[in-house]
């Protein structure tokens, strides 16, 4: 065990060991992230960063060599990715392809990719295919990534966009989805199912849910304030073609949706009422046909007959208060229609200061 000399209460030297240094600048760093004082906003302009502000944490690098690396380390434990450049530059410092752990990817980064013109991207960041990035270099070469945030932030999941960096699709275990405007089995489950194979635990963050029953997205409407969470241990608790397409992730074992919902809006039904499991279905199904026993019968069957995930141990369900805003619908092509108020960089996450930071980190054993 290492030791690192500091001064006592008294004056006296002593030795810390590096491990308990090690946690404590990790516990500083993450308590520094902003959490949410209020239930989890579901739209992208209240998005929040997956970082803490530098700022906050930048007065520890200059304390010593050790504190220095430990912040750097902390820090590009997570990758944020804005612009295909980040898809292709080598690490600014060579220990974070082994920092890595994590990627905060920001779209409409994903628009911008397949609208780059061929000339824009360097041209060593091809295969001799011509198709995926280099395996070598950016993104793909960061070989211990495992968990990956997705932001859709103007509401669009494009999963064929991570296919470009080989190698990360199937090293991914824990994927985050935000704010896609229109999760449909197609439009979302079916290719993240097909993307990521080795996928353990799933998470959908956004305001509207799917119904399997009447085939549409919403939010919620419902007479009561739902309780903070529904949990499902014993594998059921997704939609009925949810669990069809995720059927084929052996390893998947945990599911967290969430949903937004509206009080009124002419609905008298509320989720405590309920005698049968609650699936993701919309308000007005809820109260038409999950009250109907006849028809619940049926319908628990059909749930029951349809293939799981074959390890999948938890599904959890949490809500949140819908904020005024249009609900979007598929257009007459197929695909979903946009916001109809565009959000500036700005509104994304915040100043990006990771050049920043590389500019101040210069050599970290330094």
């Amino acid at each position: 065990m290492e030791l690192l000399p500091h001064k006592g209460i008294v004056g006296a030297p002593s030795m810390l060991p590096f491990e308990l240094l090690d946690e404590i600048v990790f516990w500083y760093f993450h308590s520094c992230i902003p959490g949410p004082s209020t239930p989890i906003s579901l739209v992208p302009k209240d998005s929040r960063s997956s970082k803490p502000d530098w700022h906050a944490v930048q007065p520890l690098t200059v304390v010593s060599k050790a504190f220095r690396r430990l912040v750097l380390e902390a820090w590009f434990q997570t990758i944020i990715v804005r612009d295909h450049v980040h898809l292709v530059e080598s690490p600014p410092i060579p220990e974070v392809a082994s920092w890595a752990r994590a990627v905060h990817w920001i779209n409409p980064l994903a628009a911008r990719i397949q609208n780059s013109p061929r000339h824009e991207l360097p041209a060593d960041a091809f295969e001799d295919n011509g198709s995926i990035l280099d395996r070598r270099a950016g993104l793909a070469a960061l070989n211990r990534i495992r968990r990956l945030r997705y932001d859709a932030m103007n509401g669009y999941f494009v999963p064929g966009t991570f296919k470009l960096v080989g190698g990360l699709p199937h090293r991914i275990v824990e994927l985050e989805l935000w704010y896609h405007i229109w999760p449909s089995p197609g439009n979302a489950i079916m290719p993240i199912a097909d993307t990521f194979p080795n996928l353990q635990v799933l998470e959908l963050r956004q305001e509207t849910v799917w119904c399997s029953l009447c085939n549409t997205c919403d939010v919620l409407f419902l007479s009561e304030a739902p309780p903070p969470s529904v949990v499902y241990t014993n594998g059921d608790g997704l939609p009925k073609l949810y669990n069809r397409f995720l059927s084929v992730l052996s390893r998947l074992h945990a599911v967290h949706l969430s949903a937004a919902y509206i009080l009124g809006g002419g609905s008298s039904i509320s989720l405590q009422e309920l005698k049968t499991p609650w699936r993701g279905e919309c308000g007005d199904c809820t109260l038409r046909l999950l009250t109907d026993e006849g028809f619940v019968s049926e319908w628990e069957v059909k749930n029951k007959d349809e293939p799981h995930p074959p390890s999948l141990r938890e599904v959890v369900w949490t809500f949140t208060p819908r904020k005024e805003r249009a609900v979007a619908s598929p257009s007459s092509n197929g695909s979903t229609t946009d916001y109809d108020t565009q959000l500036d960089d700005e509104d994304i996450v915040g100043v990006d200061v990771e050049e920043h930071v590389v500019g101040e980190a210069g050599n970290v054993g330094a």
